[in-house]
């Protein structure tokens, strides 16, 4: 009898492994010709959650991924194989998703590359044409990850399914969840880089439907997440979300935004009609046309730790570091901006043409000539609260307020006027700064303004594997030492070092880093004995090590 019971539970093992392991049970190669390489669930034998759907590397003209299911727990994967995968055409779309749920499109199949999908040369004439990646068609729990997207005629990635006549898809039918976009590389789009949800939310769209006509509003988006992608070099928005109800968009790089000046299209990050729950924080965003923030939604809207430097800059338009419009909206409620560091804006800081009560500016660095004219504005709303903000109207007036402003450096210095000078605002989620380090700094007990917290010694990001791990030789030494490091990809790269009271006592400059192996050999007989600070800064992160003098 025990050995029956042995050989039984051997055999369901067997066969539980067997359903549940992650199966590759499609294998996608290049096509011979220019025509739409299609994925079609309903087509694929034995799909089950959890399965693997490979692409080979190689050149595809077009890509249409439909009518695939997989589960919270296990997705179907759709990932590139050996080699990137690259789309090109002059095509509507580059890839679709289209009528699927569970669903993660992944460039994380080849270490060599760190975007192993690329979607480029999009170039259509058509009007409705041009769009790199389109999650449509019911579309709902997709995660798009490493996937690069560059010259595009239209937009980046598109993330919604408008209203129709067989009435599925509108504010009562259809709400597109658990949208996950990261770790992509977006840039040379004419239009925007991401749109993602309606920019209908209050009017709606117009539809005649066996010749009777209505208004009918489009879907929601819920537990919307955008975070550490690279966006550069936009005609319109850099990303345009509208109509999502609990959103977080963090640690994106965003840069010439709304390069083509049309008017209305002009934004770093937009929050469109609808929105509502959302937190926008620790994101760069630099050297656009348009605001960097700009905020229509519905309210109850959070901007913290962001760093924004020269919004407005290269066009003759008023343009701002945050724009608060309700006009979009209905119903609309607070927007807090807390802790923001925003460099020369081409008009206003802040600028509020909202009325509503109990929105809230505080602990924010804003330089911007005549600051008191300019910095925040907000005469339609007197109920503003606006409280702990320093401004400035050159980044040199207040001496070591910024570590090295000249070479886009706008931490702290140990000396600087905006630390140990802010309101604690950990009751409003405010607890880390734009480099994920806690807020306050432990041994201060106090807040700083603006996104970065004076924190010397502590730079080690979560989840960071851009950078890496650092290693002095010797350690302690005699001021004679190798900084030694690898890389995964060539990189640019700066190193400096801060001794204990926080001055920069060394500073490469920004340098290429190549792959493998780097050695940084110093000998710097002045250092006097004590601890120092190496830290490496990359574009969006730093490390960092203590090291020991002691000649």
């Amino acid at each position: 009898m025990i050995k029956k019971t042995l050989i039984l539970f051997f055999i369901f093992s067997a066969l539980f492994r067997g359903y549940t392991q992650n199966i590759t049970r499609l294998t996608v190669t290049p096509p011979l010709s220019n025509v739409t390489t299609i994925i079609d669930g309903n087509s694929i034998q034995g799909l089950i959650p959890g399965d693997t759907i490979a692409i080979t590397g190689g050149k595809y003209f077009q890509l249409l991924i439909r009518n695939i299911s997989g589960t919270k727990n296990k997705p179907i994967i759709v990932i590139n194989r050996g080699a990137q995968a690259i789309v090109s055409g002059n095509t509507i779309y580059g890839v679709k998703i289209g009528g699927c749920n569970f669903l993660k499109l992944s460039g994380k199949g080849n270490n060599s590359d760190y975007y192993g999908i690329i979607i480029k040369d999009i170039v259509t004439s058509l009007s409705s044409g041009g769009i790199g990646l389109s999650i449509d068609d019911l579309s709902t729990q997709i995660e798009v990850e490493n996937v690069e997207l560059k010259n595009i005629t239209y937009v980046g990635i598109m993330a919604k399914t408008d209203p129709s006549c067989v009435f599925l898809s509108q504010y009562s039918s259809f709400v597109m969840r658990d949208l996950f976009i990261h770790d992509n590389y977006i840039h040379k789009i004419g239009h925007e880089g991401m749109y993602i949800g309606s920019s209908k939310f209050k009017d709606g769209y117009p539809l005649t439907c066996s010749g009777v006509n209505s208004t009918v509003y489009p879907h929601l988006l819920k537990n919307l997440k955008i975070y550490k992608n690279i966006v550069d070099s936009t005609g319109w928005d850099g990303i345009q979300i509208g109509c999502a109800d609990s959103a977080k968009v963090f640690n994106n790089s965003i840069s010439r935004d709304s390069q083509a000046d049309s008017l209305y299209q002009m934004s770093g990050i937009l929050f469109g009609g609808g929105s509502q729950n959302v937190e926008c924080y620790n994101n760069k965003i630099q050297n656009g046309h348009g605001d960097a923030l700009e905020i229509l939604g519905q309210g109850k809207i959070k901007l913290f730790n962001n760093l924004i430097v020269n919004p407005g800059k290269g066009t003759s338009l008023s343009k701002y570091g945050v724009f608060v419009n309700t006009s979009a909206s209905t119903n609309p409620g607070w927007v807090y901006i807390f802790n923001n560091t925003i460099i020369y804006p081409n008009t206003y800081g802040i600028y509020c043409l909202n009325s509503i009560a109990q929105s809230q500016a505080s602990n924010n660095i804003i330089i911007v000539p005549n600051p008191y004219f300019n910095a925040i504005v907000y005469s339609l709303n007197p109920s503003l609260i606006n409280s702990y903000n320093l401004t400035k109207g050159s980044v040199t007036e207040s001496p070591n307020l910024f570590t090295d402003p000249n070479s886009g450096d706008y931490s702290l210095t140990f000396f600087s006027e905006a630390k140990d000078k802010g309101i604690d605002l950990s009751s409003y989620g405010v607890t880390f700064d734009i480099l994920d380090n806690p807020r306050p700094y432990p041994a201060s007990g106090s807040f700083d303004k603006g996104a970065y917290e004076y924190t010397p010694g502590v730079g080690i990001i979560k989840n960071e594997k851009d950078l890496p791990e650092v290693t002095i030789i010797p350690n302690p030494n005699n001021g004679n030492f190798s900084i030694q490091f690898n890389l995964s990809r060539p990189q640019l790269l700066s190193v400096k070092i801060f001794n204990v009271i926080g001055n920069c006592v060394f500073d490469s400059g920004i340098k290429q880093f190549d792959t493998n192996t780097n050695n940084l050999n110093l000998n710097e007989a002045f250092f006097p004995n004590g601890l120092y600070i190496v830290q490496i800064f990359g574009a969006e992160r730093q490390r960092s090590i203590k090291m020991i003098v002691n000649k």
